[in-house]
């Protein structure tokens, strides 16, 4: 049809559009592949991984010891896999080493550069801090005050996400390492800790649980889908995949937005040739699909676009989602429904949103399309005509009510751009600020030794307490018991300090997580054998970085059924002289600094990427709609002209309109960041061990409003030089005719 013959004239008249729009598009591609990509990844390396180094369903400490006699017939009995995990501590100056005992099958490591310990003065370590450390292999490290050779780097199954504890907030590959030596070295180390390491292979685990418990008094359980070492993968990788659909349909609603009102604009001037085609035979539904296609270009040309770009550079990309892992060595691609998705939905958004703009205005009549009197617009030329205001104001104001849509779009631009950037801010501000939070709240002790026995002797050198991990609606806990006079543990609540030897108190983050208030009743299982216990909670205790129910020694160690005078955890202000081998863990209150500033290190590019994107949203939404409305007061810009209105003076008129939008947009954009980073942190509270505490700086504030501000007024420096080109003489031709 002839009418086909017009794209290229369309394309040329509408540039800006086309250029912004396809730029848009990409952009929300570019998101998607990122966390696609990862996401599709993570997800199968970690399954082909977990199977082939034989992950653990479970593992387990207890009191008394498991013989190898008595292992092998649980084995047996149970039809499983079992073995036992020695492993100690040891604090060097500026690091911790975890050193392991060789297991050969359940968790087994694989050595990723190097070879594997051939002599005694060889060791391998883990791989994310050798990389986080410039170490090599053949590299000299020290251990114990020994020096040993560094014969290569490994990975194990249960420590892809390197966390030292498993109530920590992030990673920890800066000042935490695992590490192998030779069996003769490791016996020289005198290990005293022991865990256990379990495969099922039958639905049998409550019934093992019971019987461990009955024989060897289980101290801790911790199933693989609670240790976020080895959940964290599938968990993150599940998180990609979804925000990635997500944000390949909802990232181009700014487009979806432009091409409805360019659409909308085109059938409006072009009303009395569409009347005059449908008076000639056309038939709507054609002239809807020629319009449609115009929505279709911008999402065709940026998918293939894009496709093409991630095609030649999926494994950059994919590495972007690896931040949070140990250097994990995945051949990353772009998956052939990813690619025809990326094109696919953009494309039909755009399609169906033209189409319905189009089919929504050529409802009007056939006279009145060639009348010229479809599509409205009259009405607001006579706004204002009896109010005794200025010209600029009254054009101004008729400018914002003749098309709603366009200043949507504007406003939108600006929203957007205020509420990524201004989350990007606010993510920033909140990893930073953790440390303090989680030191003002935690309390006011450095270390925490929790030990792998009971002891009762007395203690001047820290406070101690009983430490023990329940469960409550599939939440895990600490259990806690202290003296009455403890004053390193947090116990204030919004009434002042616990009375723990009259009640139970609850920490705020485990009581938001499992929706308990003050007077409710909670009932926590022995996650051992399974014994429920309810108690009332008589407080809420003010703090949003640990699960924990604290009472006195007296009745915790009624729950636990053991002398109240034992204890096997001591808080203390520095570092105590415990024998590492009856230390399970040592927590570090400093150690938060570490993990946020590595946080910070591994997700910077990720976080400040936004900040860029904000700003490409909020420059193409604003430029293509301003130079839209431009494009439709050439008359009226021609004619201020000819009345002696000079460029500068026009601009203000013309450009000017918008103005109101900015401080409304800024504000939208500023508020919903807050409540969207608010729902994120309530949202992840569980997973992420902590409500992170928000940090609204009034400096992230002021900058969020100077770049919207710049990336608008940037803007419109583009588009004012498009009222200079305007020509007057043509313009008032075209009013003739």
């Amino acid at each position: 049809m002839k009418i086909n013959r017009r794209y290229t004239r369309n394309i040329r008249e509408n540039l800006s559009f086309y250029v912004a729009s396809t730029i848009l598009t990409m952009v929300s591609i570019f998101m998607f592949f990122v966390m696609n990509i990862a996401g599709n990844g993570i997800s199968d390396f970690g399954k082909e991984f977990f199977k082939e180094h034989n992950v653990e369903d479970a593992s387990f400490s207890t009191y008394l010891p498991i013989s190898d006699k008595d292992m092998k017939e649980l084995e047996k009995n149970f039809d499983l896999e079992l073995e036992a995990q020695h492993y100690i501590n040891i604090k060097e100056d500026g690091y911790t080493v975890r050193v392991f005992s060789r297991n050969g099958k359940i968790n087994t490591a694989e050595i990723t550069a190097g070879s594997d310990i051939s002599a005694d003065n060889e060791i391998l370590i883990s791989e994310g801090f050798a990389v986080n450390q410039n170490l090599r292999v053949g590299d000299s490290f020290t251990i114990d005050k020994r020096e040993y050779k560094i014969c290569g780097f490994f990975q194990r199954p249960d420590y892809l996400y390197m966390l030292e504890e498993l109530d920590d907030n992030y990673k920890n590959d800066t000042s935490f390492l695992l590490a192998y030596m030779s069996d003769k070295e490791f016996d020289r180390l005198n290990a005293g800790n022991c865990r256990y390491m379990v495969v099922f292979h039958k639905d049998n685990q409550q019934e093992f649980r019971s019987r461990i418990y009955d024989d060897y008094m289980t101290s801790e359980y911790v199933s693989a889908d609670d240790n976020l070492r080895i959940s964290f993968v599938e968990e993150q990788a599940r998180l990609f995949l979804i925000c990635s659909w997500i944000i390949l349909v909802v990232v181009p609603f700014v487009t979806i937005a432009l091409i409805s009102i360019i659409i909308r604009r085109k059938v409006k001037d072009e009303q009395k040739m569409i009347g005059t085609l449908s008076a000639m035979g056309y038939r709507k539904g054609a002239l809807i699909r020629h319009y449609a296609i115009m929505g279709v270009l911008p999402g065709l040309l940026g998918g293939i676009l894009s496709v093409a770009v991630i095609a030649v550079s999926a494994q950059p990309y994919g590495e972007m989602g690896l931040a949070d892992y140990e250097p994990l060595h995945i051949d990353f691609h772009m998956s052939a429904s990813g690619a025809v998705a990326a094109i696919l939905v953009p494309t039909l958004l755009y399609a169906i949103s033209a189409a319905l703009s189009a089919r929504r205005l050529l409802r009007e009549d056939t006279v009145r399309l060639l009348n010229g009197m479809a599509a409205g617009g009259g009405k607001t030329k006579k706004l204002w005509a009896d109010k005794e205001k200025k010209v600029r104001k009254k054009f101004a104001f008729r400018s914002l009510i003749a098309s709603p849509g366009r200043s949507f779009v504007i406003f939108l631009g600006i929203f957007l751009g205020a509420f990524i950037i201004m989350f990007a801010f606010m993510t920033i501000d909140a990893i930073k600020g953790l440390p303090d939070a989680y030191k003002s709240q935690v309390g006011d002790f450095n270390k925490q030794y929790v030990l792998n026995t009971f002891l009762s002797e007395e203690r001047n050198d820290g406070e101690t307490l009983i430490t023990a991990v329940y469960e409550t609606d599939g939440t895990t806990f600490s259990l806690i018991g202290a003296d009455e006079d403890v004053s390193l543990l947090n116990i204030e609540t919004a009434d002042g300090r616990a009375d723990l030897e009259d009640g139970w108190y609850i920490s705020n983050l485990l009581a938001y997580i499992c929706g308990v208030q003050k007077g409710d009743t909670i009932t926590f299982v022995n996650r051992m054998t399974l014994e429920e216990y309810d108690v009332t909670v008589d407080g809420i205790i003010e703090t949003d970085m640990q699960k924990y129910l604290v009472s006195s020694k007296e009745k915790v160690s009624e729950v636990l059924g053991i002398d109240d005078d034992l204890y096997n955890s001591v808080l203390s202000e520095g570092s105590l002289d415990i024998d590492n081998s009856m230390v399970t863990s040592e927590i570090d209150s400093n150690s938060i600094e570490d993990q946020m500033r590595t946080m910070m290190n591994e997700m910077g590019a990720i976080i400040y990427a936004l900040i860029v994107i904000g700003g490409i949203i909020c420059i193409a939404a604003i430029y293509v709609s301003v130079n839209m409305m431009v494009s439709e007061n050439r008359l009226n810009i021609s004619m201020l002209k000819v009345l002696g209105y000079r460029g500068r003076e026009i601009n203000r008129m013309v450009l000017s309109a918008n103005h109101v939008l900015l401080p409304v947009g800024i504000a939208a954009g500023i508020l919903l960041s807050y409540i969207s980073i608010d729902f994120y942190f309530s949202a992840f509270a569980e997973t992420e061990g902590m409500i992170i505490p928000i940090v609204l700086k009034p400096e992230s504030i002021a900058l969020t409003v100077v770049m919207v501000c710049a990336c608008y007024f940037v803007s419109l420096a583009f588009i004012g030089r498009k009222t200079a080109h305007v020509d007057m003489v043509e313009s008032l031709k075209d009013n003739r005719q």
